[in-house]
């Protein structure tokens, strides 16, 4: 994991700052995810997407991500980032 700034790397501020979700569909820049991903998540893990970037959040991230992908019944490989 590369600490730059206390981002933990280049690709999770590409993802907090697009406008699209990993799902693809529309999101706020500054979110993680859209609110019908974000729905999808138990609360303790949105809590937990509030920790500080370069703070724990890489792995957060993964795990909501992980989760959505379990919840959605996707493979891994099908809900990828865009830009």
């Amino acid at each position: 994991m590369t600490k730059r700034k206390g981002i933990e790397t280049l690709s999770q501020m590409d993802q907090l700052m697009s406008t699209i979700c990993q799902c693809g569909g529309p999101k706020k820049k500054r979110h993680p995810f859209c609110i019908a991903c974000y729905k999808l998540l138990p609360r303790v893990k949105r809590y937990a997407l509030y920790a500080p970037l370069g703070d724990g959040y890489a792995a957060v991230y993964d795990d909501a991500l992980k989760y959505l992908k379990k919840v959605k019944g996707l493979e891994p490989n099908e809900m990828v980032f865009h830009l």
